[in-house]
């Protein structure tokens, strides 16, 4: 699924509305599934970021490859040349904009799912977990407005800061000892706008090993039952979790301006 996150700086944000942001993504989710020739129009999420931290407006389009996507029997994995086109194409249409830079990140060896309260995994144990699990990796969890507040109200009081992020923290701490690694990190971000009410999405440091298709969904499936098992789903009544397991760094496509 391509993910189109748009950063942008703290004060430039209000320089548009909501909905014009939003439109943004829609144009460069468009343009990313034509560029790359994606046969599902449906196949697509959005996130915006806001942070006095981020210093230029920027587009951030990720997606996973290396397998039959889309069930059509073939494998999908754009070439490079094809990436360019579409990130140059975008560019051109989001110059105007202010964008600095947009950069596309492909990639292979992932796994993908996306959760409900009823989500349960089937794979079987592969043999190089039959002993458990220990591989080193970041865990982050990136919530939507809506989740957040919804929370809230569930508790039933106002919070704010750390506390807001307590039950979510927990559950990203549960899921970094599930994979057993010495140097497990866990980062919980707070998206402006988002398409998916929970993106969970780790990224696994494998150095110079590889997991196969079949390990990385057994993680995939590990994960999500640990999401599931939180109760975090459907407490407000969100209906879009997003689970993302990544393996090595991507090959990347970008373009930057002089802004």
């Amino acid at each position: 699924m391509p993910l189109c996150e748009l950063k942008i700086p703290s004060d430039q944000y209000s320089s548009q509305t909501k909905e014009d942001w939003v439109r943004i993504c829609d144009v460069v989710l468009d343009d990313t599934l034509n560029g790359l020739e994606i046969p599902d129009p449906s196949d697509r999420e959005y996130r915006i970021s806001v942070s006095s931290e981020i210093k230029k407006k920027e587009i951030n389009i990720s997606f996973s490859c290396g397998r039959d996507e889309y069930g059509i029997g073939e494998i999908f994995d754009p070439s490079r040349d094809k990436m360019q086109k579409t990130v140059n194409k975008i560019f051109g249409e989001c110059i105007t904009l202010g964008i600095y830079r947009v950069r596309m990140e492909k990639w292979k060896g992932t796994s993908f799912a996306i959760l409900d309260s009823n989500s349960k995994g089937e794979t079987s144990v592969p043999n190089r977990f039959k002993e458990g699990v220990s591989v080193d990796g970041v865990v982050r969890l990136v919530l939507s407005p809506k989740v957040v507040e919804g929370y809230s109200q569930s508790r039933n009081k106002e919070m704010s800061g750390r506390n807001n992020c307590e039950s979510f923290r927990l559950l990203g701490e549960r899921v970094a000892e599930f994979l057993g690694g010495a140097e497990n990190l866990v980062d919980i971000k707070m998206a402006k706008e988002a398409e998916a009410d929970i993106g969970v999405e780790v990224d696994l440091n494998m150095y110079d090993e590889r997991l196969s298709d079949e390990e990385m969904d057994f993680l995939r499936d590990k994960v999500g039952e640990k999401v599931v098992e939180s109760g975090l789903l459907n407490r407000s009544g969100e209906e879009n979790v997003t689970l993302w397991v990544r393996q090595e760094g991507p090959e990347i496509s970008v373009i930057e301006g002089l802004i």
